[in-house]
């Protein structure tokens, strides 16, 4: 045990030094005064000292939750959060002067990619708010993940309802950047779903994503294939419908003058009002 710690401290003291270091508020200050005064920090432009070079964008999903599917509407409304990261050319220090490894901003202090949902079912939203912060290492590199309840267009197949599947995409882009400018870096394979809370009526079957560089703005598309839940449907509406199309075939085979002829009657009717009810 004290070898694998005495091995734990080695690792901080050489990998992780940034981190491990206290500094003070002053220091903290200066550092942000010579950023962001001194050396005229403007977040309306770019961070690459050499304009013609690429920002890579770093990018996962981790998504959360499926709040609500609005078949009429045909919106899918979830619950995500992104994981965003780059490098900013203009705020990089230097670890001697300022011993600071790493510290936190408000987002709107700093340049961020345009990065929109494209095919929102609302108009235009920044992503994030003035209360989100990133965080800023030593090297520039700035990491921002905005948590978003998401509104997106889904067209559905109902033909199979309620035993059907749909898929459903999540697409992002770079609205007024060009690839050449920032281009889109998945760091993950598909959607993380570590953290996902099951939904009642839909199970999510599988994922996918796709990033295209190819055109003239970076686009990365988050697929959902969703099924429906059948269980709550079939016990609300298709039983009470098929009982009650027997109920009716029975009235018909009982004599006129039969007193259960009434009874079906009085439970047919109590069928009916009830399935108008659940609907």
């Amino acid at each position: 045990m004290a070898k694998c710690c005495m091995l734990y401290l080695v690792y901080l003291l050489i990998y992780d030094i940034h981190d491990v270091q206290a500094y003070s508020f002053e220091i903290l200050s200066n550092l942000t005064t010579e950023l962001f005064q001194i050396k005229s920090y403007d977040k309306t432009l770019r961070p690459r000292n050499d304009q013609s070079q690429n920002i890579s964008l770093d990018v996962k999903f981790n998504f959360l939750s499926i709040n609500k599917f609005d078949e009429l509407e045909g919106k899918l409304v979830c619950t995500a959060f992104l994981g965003l990261a780059w490098t900013d050319d203009f705020l990089t220090w230097d670890y001697s002067t300022y011993p600071i490894g790493r510290f936190t901003l408000p987002q709107t202090l700093v340049w961020k990619p345009d990065f929109v949902l494209r095919n929102g079912f609302t108009e235009f939203k920044e992503l994030g708010g003035s209360f989100y912060n990133v965080i800023l290492t030593v090297d520039g590199d700035v990491a921002w993940n905005p948590y978003q309840v998401f509104e997106t267009k889904c067209a559905l197949d109902v033909t199979y309802f309620p035993f059907d599947s749909q898929t459903c995409d999540i697409v992002f882009t770079m609205w007024s950047h060009f690839t050449f400018q920032v281009s889109i870096n998945p760091t993950v394979d598909n959607i993380i779903m570590g953290e996902y809370t099951s939904n009642a009526l839909w199970t999510i079957e599988s994922t996918s994503q796709n990033v295209d560089n190819t055109g003239s703005r970076s686009v990365i598309t988050y697929s959902l294939n969703i099924k429906r839940k059948p269980s709550y449907y079939v016990s609300t509406i298709i039983l009470p419908v098929v009982f009650l199309g027997i109920l009716n075939i029975l009235v018909f085979v009982l004599p006129a003058d039969a007193g259960e002829k009434n009874v079906l009657l009085h439970y047919r009717r109590a069928w009916f009002y009830g399935i108008s009810d659940i609907s």
